[in-house]
């Protein structure tokens, strides 16, 4: 993909964040809180604040951090990272000093995430009063029905817009929502603790380089434990979240008929399997969605991608428990233990409809595979998986530490293929791929199927208006 000007000698754009107060807020002394607030951003602390105290309770905090948006290079404040992370504001409480003690006590009470996709909507003005998400243990959390919840109020200001009215119609904003596999492998025993995770690769960079998006620790559910019939989305990953701070406000899973989608089970025949399936059958759950900023270069590239493949592959793998991963944390070093994955299986997004006019969003049940290089190749003219790369991924997140791509020795390669069942890449390998992969055959035999949508902000082709098309057709066929 050739490098886009659009943001080219642009200097960096400060993002201001504001916290305002707190409502409603009571601690483990009752009305009167002494507390503080941490403002994060990814792995980044933004700051803190100093001790204030409530009246009435309301704590007037007006606290102002900020960041510094980058628009070129590989940056933790990149366009794309505003459009997929949020702020995280967490509320402690600060205890008094007991006789003796050297230090004060505090109290983590609770949490709130902010988006910040919205800049990159030619908003320059962000303003957010949400719930305060209680911790486990916090006072907060045993707060009587009638008693009002406690809420935070937040500012947060680009100055300018990011996204100018010269630059917002040739940008764009992808998400990708992960909703549910269905049909799991009769093997699969959700007593059994697995991170069950997907790895997609995420339109901005050069064909087969792109940056993956990690969906991670999807959670299997057993057949009798039934989902709310509004499903809240989440993030995919928030540093130091805790509990329901990691779903996303007044962001809900649509609801679809069957017959409107568009991908792999949808005809009449399949409607009675999928019900069975979706209401009375285990099932792994991610509710995620996820944003990627697009350039002007990387629409393009996304057009051009979709005319030469239509298909975009999501590829689904299985990684170790993580008790064990916590386990090699704490010794401090990575192990190829934490890379290692089982029950590869890939499934193939349809995008053709998106380059149809007018088209921004696609919806379906995608069939999953068994994985084989082969498979891949042909469907989407791509060379290699993205699930060697994704489980060190996984395994980072669930280490709550930054990911560092970097190549692993010989040793380790050979012992991680060793892990997976992989051979050297031969023309024998090839043809006994099918094979090789007995667990991702398990999800051809249960008839696996994910459920994923595709929006953007815009359609890739403009849908032409009826006086367009009007004089289309005079040009075309002249008045008698």
């Amino acid at each position: 993909m050739a490098e886009d000007d659009t943001f080219k000698g642009r200097h960096p754009q400060q993002i201001q964040i504001t916290v305002l107060r707190a409502n409603n807020l009571r601690g483990l002394k009752g009305e009167s809180v002494t507390s503080s607030v941490k403002v994060e951003f990814g792995f980044q602390n933004l700051g803190e604040s100093g001790k204030c105290e409530s009246s009435n309770l309301t704590a007037e905090y007006n606290y102002s951090t900020s960041f510094d948006c980058q628009f070129e290079g590989s940056s933790s404040f990149s366009l794309d990272e505003i459009a997929h992370k949020p702020i995280l504001v967490s509320v402690t409480e600060i205890l008094p000093k007991e006789k003796k003690q050297k230090e004060e006590k505090t109290l983590l009470l609770g949490q709130a995430s902010f988006s910040l996709v919205d800049l990159l909507r030619g908003t320059s003005v962000l303003e957010y009063s949400q719930p305060i998400h209680p911790v486990p243990g916090s006072p907060i959390e045993t707060l009587q029905p009638e008693i009002p919840k406690p809420s935070l109020e937040i500012k947060i200001s680009s100055g300018e817009p990011i996204t100018g009215e010269a630059i917002l119609p040739s940008t764009n904003v992808l998400t990708f929502n992960v909703e549910s596999l269905y049909q799991c492998p009769d093997s699969w025993n959700p007593s059994h603790a697995f991170n069950y995770n997907l790895g997609i690769p995420v339109p901005g960079g050069e064909e087969n380089k792109e940056p993956l998006e990690i969906f991670a620790n999807g959670i299997l559910k057993p057949a009798n434990d039934k989902e709310a019939q509004l499903k809240q989305k989440r993030w995919p990953h928030l540093v130091n979240g805790v509990g329901q701070s990691f779903y996303i406000e007044d962001r809900f899973l649509p609801e679809c008929h069957m017959e409107d989608e568009c991908g792999d089970f949808r005809a009449k025949e399949d409607y009675e399997m999928r019900n069975e399936a979706e209401q009375n059958k285990p099932r792994v759950i991610w509710n995620m969605e996820r944003n990627a900023f697009l350039e002007p270069s990387a629409v393009q590239g996304l057009q051009t991608r979709i005319s030469k493949s239509r298909y975009w592959p999501v590829e689904i793998f299985r990684t170790l428990p993580l008790d064990k991963q916590q386990k090699t944390a704490a010794k401090g070093k990575d192990s190829v233990e934490d890379y290692s994955y089982t029950f590869h299986g890939v499934a193939f997004i349809n995008m053709a409809k998106l380059l149809y006019p007018g088209v921004n969003k696609i919806r379906g049940a995608y069939k999953v595979y068994g994985y084989s290089d082969s498979l891949l190749t042909d469907k989407c003219g791509r060379k290699g998986n993205i699930a060697d790369e994704a489980s060190k991924m996984v395994s980072s997140i669930n280490r709550n530490v930054p990911y560092s791509k970097k190549e692993m020795s010989g040793k380790e390669k050979t012992k991680s293929d060793a892990k997976k069942g992989k051979g050297e890449d031969t023309a024998v390998a090839h043809e006994t791929e099918v094979t090789v992969n007995p667990e991702g055959q398990q999800y051809v035999d249960s008839k696996s199927y994910i459920v994923i949508e595709v929006s953007l902000d815009r359609p890739l082709i403009a849908k032409r208006e009826a006086d367009q098309l009007a004089s289309r057709v005079a040009f075309y066929i002249p008045p008698r």
